[in-house]
């Protein structure tokens, strides 16, 4: 755990200063800079560049299993890092080109609301290319047990620069078309500086060795990659799903409020992309060696530490959901019940830990594959269904209940294999903690201003939190954390009475 206790602290740092930025950037600015049309293109057109990049590395983001293979010399890891800069292209130009030839057909689908797509069409190349280096960045990363370096650019330099495009907006500094530039520009740059952070080593790179793996091996990757090209972004396609649902009912404005509302639902979800993102490597590595005892270990702690942290998130977002929807505009007003729902499952989510890592790093990653598929499938029905009858709140419930069917079915199966779970008393104890906070927190009158009752709130519900954790000590880590915190405090502080 140790590793994972180093990586994922430098990167749960920089990912909740990315969570700052976001907030700042969408309930501040955003929503007065943009209409809700123009909010909703923006996640449209992130949402197929996603797509484009997912489907370009062609499911070789499955193959966590095979780390410790290549994460055996600098010729190997750059072996991986070859291979998969190969696929990405390959598969890149591949999609590129038909997304190219079949342009008419997907803004015809796209029905009265297309015109701002037809305008930035073309934007879509560039930007599904940056997110495809992103992956491939952050896969590479994963193998050698470095995530940091990917955390700090993609999550926190890459929102400080989209902030500063909505800033030149929202002050008319520039119009929407100037906007879309610096905005394309703003996500490419931390790309560029990742790379030539990550000191490939060309003559290794150009050099790969393919004889290593074996004829077995390769067999079993592309196996495993092709069923990763089908559920690697199962989260995704349903969100997806549901955003071009919504879309066709209600229209372009609708998806802007929904997407408002599901980021505000996802920050709660991103300081698991860290954990998730380090633990594949370690997880694989113990797969490799047999030892049940250190998945067991990495099982419960990452699932303790990751319910503290979205935990107290999610009891923010619950306690000031009134001062959020003042702050966000009326015209984005409707998406309360959407946040709470789709924040719920990202709660869940987090809870059950590391069960997806496991499985997938596993002899069992065919078995998970294929139920991934099958939840897929339901919840996309679901949304067919929900939808037309519940509009926002029946995207919201279908992608909640993706979150609880994949983790019930997870949790079961790890559970009746290798008889682990991730609960235990500190999980209660965390979740008797953060509900009285949050009755605590109801009591408090209410002010006028939404920022300042927002800022009230949040204070007393963090102060609330971290004490009673640290005081009934719900987590090692945690508390060998705050330790260090109050431990500098101290120090500075006697530093600074001796200057005096």
């Amino acid at each position: 755990m140790g590793i994972i206790r180093e990586q994922s602290t430098s990167a749960v740092i920089f990912t909740v200063l990315g969570v700052v930025t976001t907030f700042i950037t969408t309930f501040f600015f955003q929503t007065r800079a943009m209409t809700a049309d123009e909010v909703g293109f923006i996640s449209t057109l992130l949402i197929l560049s996603q797509i484009i990049a997912h489907f370009s590395l062609l499911g070789f983001a499955n193959t966590g299993k095979f780390f410790p293979k290549f994460n055996v010399t600098e010729g190997m890891q750059h072996t991986f890092l070859f291979l998969s800069s190969f696929i990405a292209l390959t598969g890149y130009t591949c999609i590129g080109t038909a997304v190219f030839l079949f342009r008419d057909v997907i803004l015809t689908g796209q029905g009265e609301d297309s015109n701002l797509l037809s305008d930035y069409f073309n934007f879509l190349f560039p930007l599904s290319f940056v997110f495809l280096l992103y992956n491939i960045i952050e896969l590479y990363g994963q193998m050698v047990q470095d995530i940091v370096t990917g955390r700090l650019f993609r999550e926190f330099l890459r929102r400080i620069l989209i902030l500063f495009s909505i800033l030149l907006l929202f002050f008319k500094v520039i119009p929407f078309e100037g906007f879309m530039l610096v905005w394309l520009v703003g996500n490419a740059i931390p790309a560029v500086i990742v790379l030539y952070k990550i000191n490939i080593n060309w003559s290794h790179f150009w050099k790969p060795d393919f004889k290593s793996l074996g004829r077995a091996v390769k067999r079993e990757l592309w196996l495993v990659s092709l069923l990763g090209l089908l559920t690697g972004a199962i989260p995704l396609f349903i969100q997806t799903a549901s955003v071009f649902l919504v879309k066709q009912y209600f229209g372009l404005a609708d998806v802007g409020v929904l997407t408002v509302a599901l980021n505000f639902a996802a920050i709660i979800a991103l300081p698991g992309r860290s954990l998730y993102s380090i633990a594949y490597s370690v997880v694989a590595s113990k797969w490799a060696e047999n030892n049940l005892d250190a998945i067991e270990s990495i099982y419960r702690k990452s699932s303790l530490n990751l319910f503290l942290i979205t935990l107290l998130l999610f009891v923010i977002t619950y306690a000031n959901i009134d001062n959020i929807l003042a702050l966000i505009g009326k015209e984005f007003s409707n998406g309360e019940e959407v946040i709470l729902i789709a924040a719920f499952g990202n709660l869940i989510n987090a809870v059950c830990g590391i069960n997806g890592t496991i499985l997938n790093t596993s002899k069992y990653v065919k078995l998970d594959s294929y139920f991934q598929l099958f939840i897929a499938g339901f919840c996309v029905l679901l949304s067919f269904v929900l939808i037309p009858l519940y509009q926002l709140h029946g995207a919201a419930v279908s992608i909640c209940c993706m979150f609880i069917l994949l983790n019930i079915y997870r949790l079961s199966f790890i559970y009746i294999k290798l008889n682990m779970h991730p609960f235990s008393n500190s999980t209660l104890v965390t979740l008797a903690i953060g509900l009285t906070g949050l009755f605590f927190c109801h009591l408090i009158p209410e002010r006028m201003n939404p920022t300042v009752d927002f800022l009230l709130r949040t204070t007393f519900i963090c102060c609330y939190y971290v004490f009673f954790c640290y005081c009934f000590k719900v987590s090692e880590d945690i508390n060998l954390y705050l330790k260090k915190v109050v431990d500098f405090v101290k120090k500075t502080s006697k530093v600074c009475s001796a200057s005096e």
